[in-house]
């Protein structure tokens, strides 16, 4: 199974600012198009992914998840009042280090 990570930023209207609410919607959408908030490290933990960064384990090809990267970002625009524009970059990676990433408790 392939691994990937996407990357969106969003870019605000001129007059307006992103919100936090807009990465919220944004990491709803990404949900829901099968990605993830989190990673996990060779030890078997999982980790918290920065603002606007997404995993998603797949045999789809890199542009089949642009694609979808590029559909969420989409549908969370189109019912924003404060979104221009955003950008996406995913990559396919084989292996993958962090710093300082938040660990993800597992619940008793």
């Amino acid at each position: 199974m392939n691994r990937f990570l996407a990357r969106i930023e969003l870019h605000g209207k001129t007059d307006r600012q992103i919100t936090g609410d807009d990465y919220y919607k944004l990491d709803q959408e990404m949900i829901r198009h099968g990605f993830t908030k989190s990673i996990g490290a060779s030890n078997g933990t999982q980790h918290s992914l920065p603002t606007a960064e997404y995993h998603k384990a797949s045999d789809e090809l890199i542009a089949e998840i642009l694609h979808e990267a590029k559909n969420a970002a989409y549908e969370v625009q189109a019912t924003s009042e404060t979104i221009r524009s955003y950008s996406v970059i995913v990559t396919h990676y084989v292996e993958a280090t962090g710093y300082n990433l938040k660990e993800i408790k597992k619940s008793a």
